[in-house]
């Protein structure tokens, strides 16, 4: 009877050592599903890059109404930034920008229209752009989410560059800093912003 108590106990044992080594290989496995899963990052909106964007039109912090048309076609790029009154990155993204025009240049000699689509309230709008009181940028509400939706945006804060006739050249859901002076062409400072 010994020996059949001993030849289960190190079976039992080979098996524990076959199922740790095929967890391993399962999660390795999934491991690189998830790497490349994350290699292909969804679309930013539903344009491609050198398509048109659409027109659009909404009324800005007074209560104007706004017409996207109205930026296009005067030998300047526009940058589109998708925000939303909730999100802390749209925050940063909002400070980056007036940071970015207090480097003793205006906005509009860099050789862009700002435009920024905000979602929510007027009132919140007005406290998320706050920093950008005094600057060439116009602010724009979208409360309901219509460009949004429109433009197929997925994620806070997008940003959408389109050159003078209204093509999309570059565009990014990661609209850091650094994405800002690469599309801007603007000269990163002494100091790096994150």
């Amino acid at each position: 009877m010994e020996g059949i108590w001993l030849i289960a106990f190190v079976l039992q044992w080979i098996l524990l050592l076959l199922l740790a080594v095929l967890m391993g290989g399962v999660l390795r496995l999934l491991g690189s599903v998830q790497q490349r899963l994350q290699l292909v990052a969804p679309p930013t909106s539903r344009f491609e890059l050198g398509e048109r964007v659409s027109d659009f039109e909404l009324p800005d912090l007074d209560g104007r109404l706004f017409t996207s048309n109205s930026v296009v076609g005067f030998n300047q790029k526009v940058l589109l930034l998708f925000l939303n009154i909730t999100c802390i990155s749209c925050k940063t993204v909002v400070e980056r920008v007036a940071e970015l025009a207090n480097q003793g240049r205006r906005l509009k000699e860099l050789g862009w229209s700002f435009i920024l689509i905000c979602h929510g309230g007027p009132a919140e709008v007005k406290d998320l752009v706050t920093p950008l009181a005094s600057q060439d940028v116009v602010v724009v509400i979208d409360g309901e989410g219509i460009v949004y939706q429109q433009y197929g945006i997925r994620a806070f804060p997008a940003g959408i560059a389109i050159d003078s006739l209204g093509r999309v050249i570059d565009q990014s859901t990661n609209v850091g800093s650094s994405w800002l002076y690469r599309v801007l062409g603007a000269p990163v400072p002494a100091h790096p912003l994150v």
